[in-house]
């Protein structure tokens, strides 16, 4: 690697200096004999220590391995004001004042109405917590100018270059004669073409070749001057303006100085698959058929999404049942859908499912009709007793008919025709007409990871205590599943799912060709086969020949279908919770359904919107030993407030070609089965608060089909009933159940007990024993349904409505209040992603504003952080996918970026007299120091270190509550049962900020080692909050001395020398974490430049530099060392306001302008004599002296490590230390703030130290193994 120094005039005939690094051999051979030349009468050789390098020709008063003390910054510009307001690029050498703005980005909302709670419905807190969190606007910090730091990719800022190939003799390889040795005939050519050295070696015929063109004044005698004054016109010739915008880009593990943005929060959606039903034809139409589809994946043996249903009967068919449907919503008169697909699999199928209206006869009798040949000559008779059974029952169903479409042949273009209907048992055919492209769906961001919970995986929904557990159901699968579950840990769920599926299989679910799709047969239902594990053994069937399907009768019927790709934005959709989707032309259209995913196995996705559904799903009934004759079973499923079924609540979905909510639901009937299974799905909006009399009614009728001449037959007579409570103990209950029926009418105040509870009045069936089975899902962004999340959602809104719980005393809710903090990283991990961003702000709220029981304050300042970090360090393990390239989870950076905003805090009075009056009670919410406490800062010794000095805070309660009682220990736990307070308290304001400092710094043991895992998510925690903050108080244009108060100040200062001492102690023996916490530490002092003291920061760093220089002194090797602090430097001094930071002002070089010191060629003399050319008062900032680095402090450190890196013999740490040079200059040179020449010219002042520094490590950067590197270039470039 060799080191160019080229100096370009500008045209202020001022120079501008720039290092080239150019891989040629030959050019740095010939620099290299060169410079050994020019030195000889030097002392070249460098001293082994350090102390003793000096590159200067007066002695250095700080060694290079020291740091000076760095100007005041801010002194030096409030002293330097006049100067600069002179200064024609003041603008440029001044921070701007727009640098850092807040501001509110609108959040993005897929629908015309943002998803709510309906109007008038009361709501408590933690729910309005959940709104609030999903339709507020995102905050968000800007650096305006960020752009133009080297974080950002500053090659998408460059024009296109034609660049020109220069090629000097002197690199060609000779070997280029030889290829023209073959020639038979050569003609003569202009020598700049020719190798030179092939003319004495080459024969040619000299008669026939062309004469030389003459070299014109070649024997002139030309002046000195005037050479000179030639090659400067020619070197300014054809020259490019950004040189280093020819230098190939870095890789992309050596730009550590970059951060990948997050994304945008936004609703998860897998690949989408848009299915249109376009009809459905049966060989004899005279009764209204009702169609059904989902998904499900018969590996995994569950459902995985909501049924849609839909009908295509004509107008004149849905008559028949018009005596039992009121009127249809246009949201049920839909025929399309959108399935949404997150983890693509070869075993999913679309199942498509018939019903029609009950009558006489088991499913065998009433399919007959359609499978006879001669059906033709009995279509009156049957079409006269469907008006019959349409008449009388038409609000009933029964099962017809099913089909699944493999829909894996269908994205890879694949054939599942079966040769069967010859035979009469046909199954699924499949004709296929390729139809024109439709517009491709954008791709979705997916998450795919596995889950990592400790312990097996509980498959079920979720899972409630108490009495509960003795009739909920207890299977083998929850065993099995969670022993896979165990077994796929530490992979992400795409790695899982390559394990069974071709690698092409999850693209083609985004391109593949649309599909018209006609089903000509479905397999008639069997009245015992209608469970879900009995559908799952068929799936199972039709992927391989088997002899099952030979003995399933089929009815003919034709299903035609469209299924493509959905395209970006399908018009006319409904949401689930049938919300219009952008756009939405008018009311004109027949709506599309988005189908709701229940993915097979997590996705770690925080919610973005309000979603509060449950769906139930009656699975079976036994009343074998039911006394009477009841057969006919049907169960209705309603929702209650109260204890009276006809006040039941509008909250059921309809289906199809019906009102768009229903106040019951029956499930299919079964003929004359005692013992029936069911398929049905019951879907359900949740009111937005539950009370524990909210429930479930499940009422079991014995249906008449059969009406008896002369006597009045009632249709349905009630034969059960049962009951499930929904909230118990601030839980959704969800899940498996067994229930017991009851035969007598359910007495009053049932509601209030569990089902289980033998009462002596009541009458059950088979002895109280669980013979109706039901299953509960819940799909809500509101109820987490894990019991760590909801205990500690609910002791949170017990705090903020200032009430205790139930049965809780306040030392109880105290302890019971901490455990749950605690506990929350014990939460299953999909829950805990789901509701992050919510656990997270629930957090900081109690960190920042702790609650107040008794007249006392709790402190959970310490256990609050160390959940935090607890639960950043788990979503960071969970989620290791999504960590970039410096450990930073996007997922949690999305949240620092556009979720969090620092609460609203304010003074509440509270105490055990609610009626006294405090002047303390007025303070104003934006402002860290509450108004009761005295500025002065005399009486407050604090410190950040001794957790015992810690509560004298300014802005700490506990200090203003010093007047009444003594003060409380904030970093300590919580009050003790003898502490009495009397007196009415104030609850205490603290800022996000200064209470994260504050417990970082305190903290110990477990909770420090959690925090610096992830000290990244902390820092730009801390910086946000910083800039809202000083946002908030109009500070941001304050002079940056007043912008925070001491005691923050020493709280960062004391942090940051705790991370300095773990960096240098720890590097050996935790190089992974010792990394990550030197790039961590290095981005936030980054940060803070922007926002503190600039003087104050730069302190900061030289205690930074000099302990790593203390270190560095006492071993032999210290690379390891060397390399994190040329990293944390590279980091700081990507700053997008890296001259202005240097003080590039206020000297005599950027006074007077830079004067060449060898004004032309014929001036041969050195570097030192050089220096006498020069005024003396500029000598200062030629070369690295302590003025030098102390004005120019940032590039003063850059230089100065490049010096120090060649005492070193270790050649990576001479690439590294000369790529933060180059980065700078790169990014320089990429900058069009600093495109004006004067302006470079004020920017290369600051690199003149680097001419003396290369002039002598010259001789060191010579690669003796670069010359086989640049053969083969040449050799590969010639082929």
């Amino acid at each position: 690697l060799e080191v160019y120094i080229v100096h370009t005039r500008s045209k202020s005939c001022n120079y501008n200096f720039f290092l080239i690094l150019i891989k040629r051999q030959g050019a740095a051979e010939v620099r290299r004999q060169v410079s050994s030349s020019i030195c000889s009468s030097q002392d070249l050789s460098r001293s082994a220590s350090v102390q003793s390098i000096s590159i200067h020709s007066q002695p250095t008063q700080v060694p290079l391995n020291d740091v000076p003390e760095p100007t005041d910054f801010e002194e030096f510009i409030l002293h330097n004001q006049c100067l600069v307001e002179r200064d024609p690029f003041k603008d440029l050498l001044l921070y701007p004042e727009d640098d850092i703005q807040v501001h509110k980005v609108n959040k993005h909302c897929r629908t015309i109405e943002p998803s709510r709670p309906d109007p008038g419905t009361d709501v408590d807190p933690h729910v309005k917590d959940c709104i609030s969190r999903y339709t507020s606007d995102h905050t968000v910090v800007v650096r305006r100018y960020q752009r133009f730091s080297s974080s950002a990719c500053s090659k998408e800022r460059l024009p296109e270059h034609d660049t020109f190939q220069h090629e000097y003799e002197i690199d060609v390889d000779e070997i280029r004669g030889e290829e023209e040795k073959d020639t038979n005939k050569r003609q003569s050519i202009h020598i700049n073409d020719t190798p030179r050295g092939s003319w004495a070696s080459s024969i040619f015929d000299l008669k026939q070749s062309q004469a030389d063109t003459l070299l014109p004044n070649l024997f002139d005698r030309i002046k000195n001057e005037d050479v000179d004054r030639n090659n400067e016109n020619l070197r300014q010739q054809n020259r490019y303006d950004n040189i280093f915008s020819l230098y190939p880009m870095q890789d992309e593990e050596e730009v550590i100085e970059r951060r990948s943005p997050p994304e945008v929060p936004k609703e998860h959606f897998g690949h989408r698959i848009l299915v249109k039903c376009l009809q459905l034809t049966l060989e004899m139409e005279v009764e209204p058929i009702f169609v059904s589809m989902a998904l499900y994946d018969s590996r995994e043996r569950k459902k995985i999404s909501e049924t849609f249903h839909f009908d295509l009967n004509s107008e004149q068919t849905l008559r028949l049942i018009s005596g039992h449907i009121t009127h249809a919503d246009v949201s049920s008169v839909s025929r399309s859908c959108i399935f949404s697909i997150t983890y693509p699999s070869p075993d999913v199928f679309l199942v498509v499912k018939l019903e029609k209206v009950l009558q006489q006869g088991d499913i065998s009798e009433c399919a007959e009709p359609y499978m006879k040949e001669d059906k033709s000559t009995k279509e009156e008779k049957y079409r006269s007793q469907a008006v019959q059974f349409c008449e009388r029952l038409g609000k009933y169903r029964m099962p017809f008919a099913w089909t699944a479409i493999y829909l894996m042949n269908i994205v890879t273009g694949g054939s599942m025709e079966r040769e069967s209907r010859r035979e009469g048992r046909e199954a699924s055919v499949e004709k296929r007409t390729r139809e024109a492209s439709v517009e491709k769906t954008t791709e979705h961001e997916i998450s795919r990871a596995a889950s990592l919970d400790a312990g097996p995986s509980d498959r079920r929904t979720g899972s409630t205590s108490g009495q509960f557990d003795s009739f909920r159901k207890r299977s083998k699968d929850d065993m099995s599943a969670g022993r896979r579950g165990s077994l796929d840990r530490g992979r992400s769920g795409y790695e899982k799912y390559r394990s069974y599926s071709p690698d092409s299989y999850s693209t083609s679910m985004d391109n593949f060709r649309p599909v018209t799709l006609t089903v000509s047969s479905f397999f008639k239902q069997e009245g015992v086969k209608l469970s879900d594990e009995d559908l799952y053994k068929f799936l199972a069937d039709l992927k391989r020949p088997s002899s099952v399907l030979k003995r399933v009768k089929c009815v003919p019927a034709t299903l035609k279908l469209d299924i493509c790709p959905c395209p970006e934005e399908p018009r006319y959709t409904l949401t689930p919770e049938l919300l219009k989707v952008e756009p939405y032309p008018d009311d004109k259209g027949r709506p599309t359904k988005e189908i709701l995913e229940f993915p097979s196995r997590e996705v770690f996705v925080p919610y973005t919107v309000y979603r509060n559904l449950l769906y139930v799903y009656p699975k079976s009934l036994n009343f074998t030993n039911r006394q009477g004759s009841a057969r006919n079973l049907a169960v209705k499923v309603q929702f209650l407030a109260v204890e009276d079924e006809n006040y039941a609540l509008p909250v059921i979905f309809g289906k199809s070609s019906c009102p768009e909510f229903a106040r019951e639901s029956i499930a299919a009937v079964t003929y004359h089965n005692k013992s029936p299974d069911f398929y049905e799905e019951v879907k359900m909006k949740l009111p937005a608060k539950l009370t524990e009399t909210h429930h479930l009614l499940f009422t079991f009728y014995h249906i008449s089909c059969q009406v008896k001449k002369n006597e009045p037959t009632p249709t349905e007579v009630p034969v059960g009933y049962t009951w499930l409570p929904l909230y118990r103990d601030g839980r959704l209950t969800s899940g498996d159940f067994f229930l017991p029926v009851s035969v007598d009418r359910l007495p009053n105040g049932y509601s209030l007990h569990h089902p289980d509870t033998q009462v002596h009045s009541m009458k059950w069936v088979d002895n109280h024993k669980g013979v109706f089975f039901v299953s509960l899902k819940a799909v809500s962004s509101v109820f987490s349904q894990d019991e760590h999340i909801d205990r500690f959602m609910n002791l949170y809104t017990s705090v903020q409505e200032q009430k205790l719980p139930a049965r809780m005393n306040e030392m109880g809710f105290e302890n019971e209040l901490k455990r749950s903090i605690m506990d929350i990283n014990n939460a299953k991990g999909e829950n805990l992603v789901q509701f992050l961003p919510l656990i997270l702000d629930k957090l900081i709220s109690l960190m920042v504003r702790p609650p107040l029981i008794g007249g006392t304050i709790v402190n959970v300042g310490q256990a609050t952080f160390e959940a935090i970090s607890q639960v950043v360090l788990r979503v960071h393990d969970l989620l290791d996918e999504k960590n970039d390239h410096n450990g930073r989870n996007m997922l949690l950076a999305a949240y620092i970026q556009y979720s969090f905003s620092i609460p609203n805090l304010g003074l509440i009075h509270q105490g055990s007299s609610p009626n006294i009056s405090s002047p303390h009670s007025q303070g104003y919410a934006t402002l860290g120091r509450p108004s009761s406490l005295p500025v002065s800062k005399a009486n407050y010794q604090r410190s950040s270190s001794n957790p015992d000095l810690a509560g004298n805070t300014p802005t700490s309660p506990d200090m203003e509550f010093t007047t009444f009682a003594r003060p409380l220990d904030r970093t300590g736990s919580m009050r003790g049962e003898d502490q009495v307070m009397t007196l009415p308290k104030l609850r205490g304001k603290k800022l996000v900020h200064e209470e994260l400092a504050l417990q970082w710094v305190v903290s110990s043991g477990s909770t420090r080692e959690l925090a610096l895992k992830n000290a990244w998510f902390f820092f730009e925690l801390m910086v946000k909050a910083m800039a809202e903050h000083l946002d908030q108080v109009d500070k941001l244009c304050a002079p940056r001395q007043l912008r925070f108060p001491d005691h923050f100040v020493d709280d960062v200062s004391s942090l940051v020398t705790m991370i300095i001492k773990d960096i240098v102690d720890r590097y050996v023996k935790e190089p992974p974490l010792i990394k990550a916490l030197n790039t961590n530490l290095a981005f936030f002092l980054h940060d803070l430049l922007s926002l503190m003291d600039r003087g104050f920061v730069f302190q900061l760093i030289r205690q930074y530099c000099r302990a790593m220089s203390s270190k560095i002194k006492q071993l032999s090797d210290p690379t390891s060392l060397m390399l994190l602090r040329l990293d944390f430097l590279r980091i700081v001094c990507s700053h997008e306001h890296f001259l202005p930071l240097n003080l590039a002002f206020g000297t005599p070089l950027a006074a007077s302008g830079l004067h060449s010191p060898t004004s032309s060629v014929s001036s041969r003399s050195s570097i030192t004599s050089s220096t006498t050319l020069v005024d003396r008062s500029k000598v200062s900032f030629y070369s690295l002296t302590p003025q030098f680095r102390s004005q120019h402090f940032l590039v003063g450190l850059v230089l100065s490590d490049l010096a120090i890196s060649f005492d070193a013999s270790n050649p990576v740490i001479h690439m590294r230390a000369i790529s933060v040079l180059r980065n700078l200059l790169f990014n320089h040179d990429l900058d069009i703030r600093y495109t004006d020449p004067e302006v470079k010219s004020r920017l290369a002042t600051l690199y003149l130290p680097v001419i003396p520094i290369v002039l002598e490590a010259l001789p060191q950067l010579h690669d003796p193994g670069l010359e086989s590197k640049v053969k083969v270039g040449i050799e590969h470039r010639q082929a």
